[in-house]
Formats: C-alpha cells, structure tokens, sequence
C-alpha cells in the first residue's frame, strides 16, 4: 500500500486526536486528497534531526475549518498502525511511502488489583481535567482499558521520538506502560 505522509516530531496512534495546522502547498494538496478519498495519508514521526522513524500511523479527518489567514486547521484520529518499508518524494516535494500494516495493541481492560494501572488512569483523568481544549477532541474516552492510556500518555509525554518508537514496535502495552510508570509514579 502507498500512502502520503506528514512527518512531523508529534506523536499520534490508534483511536488518538490532535489538530493541526496545513499552510505548505504539498500539504493542502495531500489534505484535499484525502478528502476527497484519493489517498490515505499518515503521521509520520521524525526525530530531532529530522529522520523519519519506523512507525507511522494512518489518520481520518474528522474535522476542518479554514482560518483567518488562508491556512487549514484540522482535527485528525489516528486509525491504525504501519511501518514504513520505502519512501520517495514527488515533484511538489510530497514525501510518499510503501507500508505494510503494523498490528495495533489490543484492547485490556484496567485489572481492579492493580494500583499502577489505576494511578495512570486517575493521572489521565487529571491530565484532561487540566486541559479541557485536549480533552474536547474525545467523543469517548477508553478510561478502562490500560492500552488506550497508555497511548495517550505516549503522545503527551515529553519522550524521545526513538522511545516511543520502541514502544509503538512492541506487540502490546506492557514496555510502554512500564516506561509511563517509571515517569508518573516517580513525581
């Protein structure tokens, strides 16, 4: 499968929303042809020197307004997982990729005996409390499953590109929620 990709250092996953801001020609044009159901597109994570990482994640437009100064603002959620196999650019500099899907971690449920996977999601709970122009983005919030927590403190949580990558590449929550636990339980 072929797909656009917009690198950028944010992080976004399955069942993830962020709004973002498209002003650059190549950009506009790859929005409206995804809009338009022409080409998927992804969040591509670029690290900070500007390398594109592994693992990217294929996005929906969920919504978009055009702003006072001509540029774009959209909301997007993140769909599924990829890794990124080829890339090549096109003439207007579109950055395009082979991918292959990467399997998204599964759904589980916060164990009631567990005091950690309780204190990350009382911390979350806080965390969109805090910021309640984040918290709008969610029509729901998956408060009782541990792998959804752990995806939205992954894309808050000021980590480096690379270890979020590692996490993404894992086949389940667990590195993920254990390197969020070494963060949140040490405050």
């Amino acid at each position: 499968m072929n797909i656009a990709l917009f690198p950028l250092s944010i992080c976004i996953l399955p069942n993830g929303y962020t709004q973002l801001r498209i002003f650059e020609p190549r950009y506009l044009r790859m929005i409206s042809e995804a809009m338009k159901q022409q080409r998927q597109f992804a969040m591509a994570m670029a690290n900070k020197k500007g390398s594109l990482l592994r693992y990217a994640t294929i996005v929906s437009i969920v919504d978009f307004d055009t702003l006072e100064d001509n540029t774009l603002s959209i909301t997007i959620k993140g769909e599924s997982l990829v890794a990124i196999q080829e890339t090549q650019r096109e003439p207007d500099g579109l950055l395009v990729a082979k991918v292959s899907e990467h399997t998204a971690w599964q759904a589980t449920p916060i164990q009631s005996n567990d005091g950690q996977e309780e204190v990350l999601k009382q911390k979350l709970v806080e965390l969109f409390e805090q910021y309640p122009q984040h918290r709008d983005l969610y029509p729901q919030c998956q408060f009782d499953d541990i792998s959804w927590i752990c995806q939205r403190w992954l894309e808050v949580l000021p980590l480096t590109a690379e270890q979020k990558q590692q996490c993404i590449g894992a086949n389940s929550h667990i590195a993920a929620q254990s390197l969020i636990n070494q963060i949140i339980l040490s405050e």
